[in-house]
Parts: structure tokens; sequence; C-alpha cells
């Protein structure tokens, strides 16, 4: 199974002729994003997958998955009911809401870390507390050689 990078690699192939900053000024991009993007370094966020399957009119199952056709349907949008696009809605739907979980995921794990590192900084302040307590003993009455 290929990845949405290699997907993407397709597609700066088929619309730019390989050229990687090509295809990132269609879609407003920086190269560099789209070499990232390519060797699977970085997965796009849904803006750009969205931007390139807009820009292009690329399926976005097709996209996101590799299932079905690259290429949107010939058929116009105008033609259709509502509930024929309900695949592509629901595919969108669940790409924004991947997208969001994904967000707060890392959130929780950021907040996560955060409280460690809290507790380990009151840890700290009650080690050096106990430290300066006990060189407060050891160090009364004696004196310092001159």
């Amino acid at each position: 199974m290929d990845s949405i990078g290699q997907r993407i690699n397709k597609l700066v192939k088929h619309f730019s002729n390989g050229n990687n900053s090509d295809f990132a000024t269609k879609i407003g991009v920086n190269e560099a994003n789209i070499r990232n993007y390519i060797n699977d370094r970085v997965e796009p966020k849904f803006n750009i997958i969205e931007k390139i399957a807009n820009n292009f009119e690329i399926d976005f199952v097709w996209l996101l998955t590799g299932e079905g056709e690259m290429l949107k349907s010939k058929v116009s949008n105008n033609n259709l009911e509502p509930e024929d696009n309900f695949e592509e809605i629901q595919g969108l739907t669940d790409v924004a809401l991947y997208d969001v979980q994904l967000s707060e995921e890392k959130l929780k794990n950021a907040n996560k870390r955060i409280e460690i590192l809290e507790e380990l900084v009151e840890s700290y302040k009650l080690e050096i507390k106990t430290l300066k307590n006990e060189l407060s003993k050891f160090t009364k009455g004696k004196t310092t050689p001159k």
C-alpha cells in the first residue's frame, strides 16, 4: 500500500512534470513542504490535502487512502442530489475529525508533559529546601578556616 507522500509524488509527476517547486506554487506552499510530504517525513495537514484535491480535482478518498480513482468523476455536481455526494462529504468530515483528534491528542500530550515538569520542579524545590536545612544544621557553630 502506498503512502500519501507517494500519492502526492504521483500528482507532482502528473501535474507538474515532476517539478516540486511548480507543484508547490500551484497549491501555495513551500517546495520544502512538498519534498517532506513525498519523502514521508511529514504528513500534510487537512488544509493542504484540501488545496491539492480542489486545485487538481483529485478524489479525497484516493488522496487519503489510495482507494478508488485519482481524479474526481467528470459528472457535474449540479445534476446530483445532495445524498449522492454523501461519500465525498463523509470523507471530508472524517479527515477534518481526524485532524481535530490529532490536534487534541497533541495538546493532551503537551499538557501531560507540563504536569510532569511541574511535579519535577516542586520535587526539586523540596529537595533544595531539605539540603539547605541539612547544610544549615551542619555548619551551625562551625567557623570557617582563615
